[in-house]
């Protein structure tokens, strides 16, 4: 990776994405571009701009010296306007290769409503995402547990971040299919499995594994917390119908409100 970017907007969901996103640039020699957008609220608030870029780069100094991250190959980029546009500009522009957010998640009817801006970023950017949930605390990644549905993926480059993670810690890659029963997978799932095997082999070190469950959400969770050894989730973006995404059958929307670890959102 050349360049990832992340949000900071010093609150709690936000430093554990910088420090994910720092450790990251570390093991890749990436740059690291941190983005901050806010509104004109603020500044009728009383919150000067000038007070906003102090705070952030006496947070990005203390910061990179904690890190020991070069400090030319950090950049602070503060925008005016709302998050979700400016981060989309953002990304088109710079074109990074990984985006890194935090988040707190969302529960109940606010899930639907409003949500979490992680989230409602996710809809809109066309790069991946690292979705780090607070509280995580950032432990070398041993293993990668993606998630496939084993259908075809549109992008053939989808898996290239996964497979550029994976060797950057030396991960182990578990490729998990959640299903209702154990029928055999049908053709089209098996040559997706060894495409997606093919795809990340030799350089990486790839096991696949059966979930049996009848919710894919609640299956991938239970296994998770059973097993212990999972360090970072992946799955792909898929674009979903508004009748599906309130059925609750868009499980990247689902995980990335309500995931124990890393979510990497493929695309």
């Amino acid at each position: 990776m050349k360049k990832i970017a992340t949000t900071i907007d010093l609150s709690a969901s936000s430093r554990f994405a910088f420090e994910h996103a720092v450790r990251i640039a570390k093991k890749t020699d990436a740059q690291l571009m941190i983005f901050h957008a806010y509104d004109t609220h603020e500044i009728r608030e009383g919150v000067k701009k000038g007070s906003i870029r102090s705070a952030l780069d006496h947070f990005v100094e203390v910061n990179s010296k904690q890190y020991g991250i070069d400090p030319s190959k950090l950049s602070v980029h503060i925008l005016e306007g709302d998050l979700e546009y400016e981060i989309e500009v953002f990304c088109k522009n710079e074109n990074p290769e990984l985006l890194v957010m935090g988040t707190d998640g969302a529960s109940g009817i606010k899930k639907f409503v409003g949500g979490s801006n992680t989230v409602r970023v996710m809809d809109k950017v066309e790069v991946p995402m690292l979705i780090v949930p607070t509280g995580f605390e950032h432990r070398e990644t041993q293993v990668i547990m993606h998630c496939s549905d084993l259908k075809e993926v549109p992008n053939d480059d989808a898996l290239d971040i996964l497979k550029e993670m994976a060797m950057a810690y030396n991960a182990k890659v578990r490729i998990a299919h959640v299903e209702e029963g154990g029928e055999r997978l049908h053709y089209e799932e098996v040559l997706e499995k060894k495409r997606e095997t093919h795809i990340l082999e030799p350089e990486v070190e790839v096991s696949f594994k059966r979930i049996v469950s009848t919710d894919i959400q609640s299956g991938i969770k239970h296994y998770i917390k059973a097993k212990g050894d999972v360090d970072m989730l992946s799955m792909v973006y898929r674009e979903h119908s508004l009748f599906e995404y309130l059925l609750q059958e868009d499980h990247t929307h689902q995980m990335a409100f309500d995931t124990s670890v890393p979510l990497l959102v493929l695309r």
